[in-house]
């Protein structure tokens, strides 16, 4: 069996030393309703990406990663457990494919939805 895996309408937000986030209203600021949660995103760091895994019933792999793509400057990679990470259940996680190579204490966050799709059982 077929299994894809896509990550869609994923955008990368700021990471550390880079144009922080705005926080919600402050006591007598504008009501939160018009305070800024976050930047505006631009395009180029949107995207879509599907990670279609063959036959997967037959993987024996603990973990398994996908291939790096990018999102704007930022490298990823989808991180999958096929039978659980500490759980009975698939496990799929976003991964920073640079991450090894970042400073301490680094960070980076992005909005993103994962998907799974089974082609025998849409």
């Amino acid at each position: 069996a077929d299994m894809a895996v896509a990550m869609v309408d994923e955008g990368a937000i700021p990471a550390a030393g880079e144009e922080p986030l705005s926080q919600p209203g402050a006591p007598g600021d504008a009501p939160a309703e018009e305070a800024l949660v976050g930047p505006v995103l631009p395009k180029s760091d949107m995207g879509t990406y599907t990670w279609r895994i063959e036959n997967f019933t037959r993987i024996r792999q603990q973990k398994q990663y996908s291939p790096v793509f990018h999102s704007g400057p930022h490298a990823w990679r989808l991180l999958m457990f096929p039978a659980g990470n500490n759980s009975p259940h698939l496990s799929v996680y976003l991964d920073a494919a640079d991450g090894p190579q970042l400073p301490l204490h680094w960070n980076r966050q992005a909005h993103f939805t994962l998907a799974m799709l089974n082609p025998l059982d849409p």
